[in-house]
């Protein structure tokens, strides 16, 4: 039997995905070095400078923070979406870890 419900999740999962890539690759701020020389860094690209001018701390941070943790959030909620049983205390927990590592995202942007 074709569940809809499921299949809306997945569809805006992907959307989310495909925003959640962008917002890691687009442009996100400037440097500018006299008039002329500017910096633009994307957010995945100035965690990665962190790490090539030796700010090794800072990098793990924000890399843990900004890069791996919506990408684990995301591979989680995928993975409750599409889960084969029905709605139980398993997937209660799943979801309840989804929300604790949502407050430590948000906690880590502000």
């Amino acid at each position: 039997m074709f569940n809809w419900n499921q299949c809306i999740l997945n569809i805006l999962w992907v959307m989310i995905s495909v925003l959640l890539i962008i917002g890691f690759s687009c442009p996100m701020f400037t440097f500018s070095h006299f008039y002329f020389l500017n910096d633009t860094f994307s957010l995945a690209k100035g965690v990665f400078h962190l790490a090539q001018q030796g700010e090794y701390i800072l990098f793990i941070l924000l890399f843990t923070f900004s890069l791996l943790m919506p990408v684990i959030k995301m591979l989680m909620l995928f993975y409750t979406i599409n889960a084969s049983t029905i709605f139980n205390h398993i997937q209660q927990q799943r979801l309840d870890k989804l929300a604790t590592m949502s407050k430590w995202f948000m906690l880590s942007l502000s």
